[in-house]
């Protein structure tokens, strides 16, 4: 019985952890747009970078010891944005650079995406201006 009360008490702290984590990421990260389509986000931290783009091969989400994270570069000459669909796919757009990649760090072709999303380049044009 102790042992099940420990194991509850842990799982408690567990999820007052995440939460709290959440709550921080939330407060380092800029909402653009959340509708039907899915939702642009755009993180304003390193830390924020790396949750949004987990699961993803991008430099600005490396947290692997040995691997430079590239936040930082490309914050410095504009705002990164994340793209999440509502089937899970992520992309991730850095207009200064011109970049547009999908979660494996391939660049996608901006026509074939604008044609497919066209809320997309719209809701972050809205934001920028």
């Amino acid at each position: 019985m102790q042992l099940w009360l420990a194991n509850l008490k842990i799982k408690k702290q567990d999820k007052e952890e995440k939460k709290e984590i959440s709550n921080k990421i939330k407060q380092q990260t800029t909402l653009i747009y959340k509708g039907p389509e899915g939702s642009i986000i755009s993180p304003q931290t390193k830390a924020a970078s790396c949750f949004w783009g987990k699961g993803t091969k991008w430099c600005t989400a490396a947290s692997d010891p040995g691997v430079d994270n590239e936040f930082a570069i490309y914050y410095e000459d504009g705002d990164l944005y994340v793209v999440l669909l509502p089937n899970g796919t992520k992309y991730q757009v850095h207009l200064e650079t011109g970049s547009l990649t999908d979660a494996a760090n391939d660049d996608v072709d901006v026509q074939t995406f604008n044609k497919q999303h066209p809320w997309v380049i719209e809701k972050i044009l809205a934001h920028k201006n």
